[in-house]
């Protein structure tokens, strides 16, 4: 489960991942990253993982996931994640990444770290209501096609 939030004038998204993290989350997460690409432009991510008490990936799979292009629009990635399998599931997607050519995303220990990273001083994030972003996108897109 997760929660995104968006800084309009630091051009940065946060997403808040709590509880358990399965691959369907984050197959979610690639799908509404598009839309809010779409919508805002390029902009930074922060994944923040510091509130996930299980998992239920496997370390082929994260790899796999690194293997895969960088998504278009995402300009810099932070990755949050506590030492510990976490951290080490997150260092092997960092790595897959390097691997394949993508620029990969830093990895920190804390949220503090990746405001740090990024130079976010005084970040305002505010909600995103990803269901109305959609059907915005949507409405805009019959619109152009005259439907």
């Amino acid at each position: 489960m997760y929660a995104i939030e968006f800084d309009q004038p630091g051009r940065t998204v946060l997403v808040i991942f709590e509880g358990e993290l399965d691959e369907a989350d984050l197959d979610s997460l690639d799908e509404i990253a598009d839309v809010l690409v779409e919508a805002e432009g390029e902009h930074g991510v922060i994944l923040d993982f510091s509130g996930v008490t299980s998992l239920r990936l496997t370390p082929e799979g994260v790899a796999a996931r690194g293997r895969r292009p960088g998504r278009a629009g995402v300009v810099r990635r932070v990755i949050v994640a506590p030492p510990g399998p976490l951290g080490d599931l997150a260092g092997l997607f960092a790595r897959s990444q390097a691997e394949s050519g993508t620029k990969p995303p830093t990895v920190v220990a804390s949220r503090a770290a990746a405001m740090d990273l990024l130079k976010l001083e005084k970040p305002s994030f505010r909600p995103v209501d990803i269901d109305w972003l959609r059907a915005a996108i949507l409405h805009d897109r019959k619109a152009l096609s005259g439907e």
